[in-house]
């Protein structure tokens, strides 16, 4: 296979440890970016040690089993003449329950989706697959409503476990050989399993104990079940999971820290997702794999910090029932290429897309009216950003670090912008001002043009240092001359003297 490695600005380059990110062109048409040596050794999942994908789904609306098969693709301008919904594979022990969409959802959409195959295990029970290395005593903690309404057939050929009592229960089990076993739960009618024992020391399967927690790899969830908060804390090898369309939360923690599901499905009963539910999934140990997390439409909450930190994630679509983004729901997701959302999202809170280093496009709501601070912080990839007129104010470090922002056009709806805006945004070359309010751009040292296009002079200009040409309506041009100091009057200049086309809000 030939490859050619090129750079940001798509010259040739040797790559070594050291080098900038690099773009490969594969001899099929594909690409793909690394920003760092792939035998580089060192810390965290950051921006220098990903390689980034350009699949040929990123911005379409996708179908997707439960084991990461793409059963299908297209445009988003196709949807609507969409006739009917994909049938996935049949899979031995599990009952296809639809998708978390349906047609009409996925025909009015306006945007790429993710939509997932939700299953159950035909025989109505949960079944975990655990490997163990032989000779672990392997903990289980959940919560039950009615005593000894929980069985467990440990798959070894042993006897079956009940425990009496209600509430948080636990209970344990060795398996003296290794291997992988198929554990059957059965719960009985009138009784709910709740899964974990709601704190980090009580994770479903391993209770406290990392290495006994990695023990469940596939897990397959049945009727009478739900996820209790940590449910599935850091149960970092489970590659296999389904949720049945009964669940009608996933709770703070329950799918924290999943390495190794390529695909999150959330069923279409499910109406709020808790505080870190679904954080930091993927990590370094596979970053050459992209993971999916489908959200239907059914859930309208998000909790803080829902999927922070998730390396393994490169688009996130919203649903159109998701009218507000909470805090670090969007921190520190290293590989995130698009972040699609509605014209429903009135609020982000503060800290998101802050760290999405590989972040290329966003597209704010135009239903947009608040924005916390440290939004969209620290996105050196990203090359445009259209403020909605709906925005009245700009948060502090708005776009601080925005590396690959060459032009930015600011609506006369901002009236007021916090400090940081642009700050060390180093390639921005053109800033147009479209009503009064007077931006900070004192720290852009490579700016070449301010372009005003207000008739009334703002109460005070901002002039970009003395290689910055100044463009103002033909109108005002006495005005604004007057305005500027005599350093600065040489380079103001009429808009019909513009030398090429004049941008404008669209």
């Amino acid at each position: 296979m030939e490859i050619v490695l090129k750079n940001r600005d798509g010259d040739p380059v040797t790559h070594n440890a050291t080098a900038d990110a690099v773009r490969i062109f594969l001899a099929d048409g594909t690409t793909q970016l690394l920003t760092a040596s792939e035998g580089d050794s060192g810390g965290g999942d950051t921006a220098n040690n990903s390689i980034i994908p350009d699949p040929e789904w990123i911005d379409d609306i996708c179908f997707w089993d439960y084991d990461g098969t793409l059963m299908l693709h297209f445009p988003v301008d196709d949807a609507a003449a969409l006739s009917e919904l994909p049938t996935p594979p049949e899979h031995e022990g599990l009952t296809f329950l639809g998708w978390n969409y349906t047609l009409e959802q996925v025909r009015a959409t306006e945007y790429p989706l993710d939509i997932g195959a939700m299953y159950i295990p035909t025989d109505g029970k949960t079944h975990l697959r655990i490997k163990t290395g032989g000779n672990q005593s392997i903990p289980f903690n959940w919560s039950q409503t009615v005593s000894a309404g929980v069985s467990f057939d440990w798959g070894d050929g042993s006897s079956a476990t009940t425990v009496s009592g209600t509430g948080v229960v636990t209970t344990s089990h060795t398996y003296t050989a290794i291997g992988e076993y198929d554990v059957t739960i059965t719960v009985a009618d009138g009784c709910v399993m709740t899964l974990g024992g709601g704190s980090s020391s009580k994770v479903f399967v391993g209770s406290s104990t990392v290495n006994l927690r990695e023990t469940l790899i596939e897990a397959y969830i049945g009727n009478n079940v739900v996820l209790g908060d940590y449910a599935m804390y850091q149960n970092r090898k489970l590659s296999a999971l389904t949720l049945p369309n009964t669940i009608e939360s996933i709770p703070s923690n329950a799918l924290y820290q999943k390495y190794c599901l390529p695909v999150i499905v959330i069923p279409n009963s499910v109406t709020s997702i808790g505080v870190n539910s679904i954080a930091y999934i993927g990590s370094i140990q596979n970053r050459l794999n992209s993971m999916v997390v489908s959200i239907p439409e059914s859930v309208v909450t998000l909790g803080t910090s829902t999927i922070s930190n998730s390396s393994g994630i490169i688009r996130i679509s919203f649903p159109k029932s998701i009218t507000a983004i909470p805090d670090y729901t969007l921190s520190y997701v290293y590989r995130l290429l698009r972040a699609f959302m509605s014209n429903h999202v009135t609020t982000f809170g503060s800290n998101n897309f802050i760290g999405c280093y590989h972040l290329e496009q966003i597209s704010l709501p135009e239903s947009l009216t608040a924005m916390g601070t440290y939004c969209i912080y620290n996105c050196p990839s990203l090359k445009k950003v259209k403020i909605p007129r709906s925005l009245a104010a700009i948060p502090q470090n708005f776009l601080y670090a925005a590396e690959s922002i060459t032009d930015f056009f600011l609506p006369a709806s901002v009236t007021s912008i916090g400090s940081g805006l642009l700050y060390s945004a180093g390639s921005l070359k053109r800033i147009t001002i479209e009503g009064v309010t007077k931006p900070t751009i004192s720290t852009i040292n490579g700016l070449r043009e301010i372009i005003y296009l207000s008739e009334t002079v703002p109460a005070s200009v901002v002039n970009g240092g003395s290689y910055c040409e100044i463009y103002v309506p033909d109108s005002a041009y006495d005005a604004y001359y007057a305005a500027f100091g005599s350093s600065y009057q040489p380079l103001v200049h009429k808009l019909s003297e513009y030398p090429g086309k004049l941008p404008t809000y669209e």
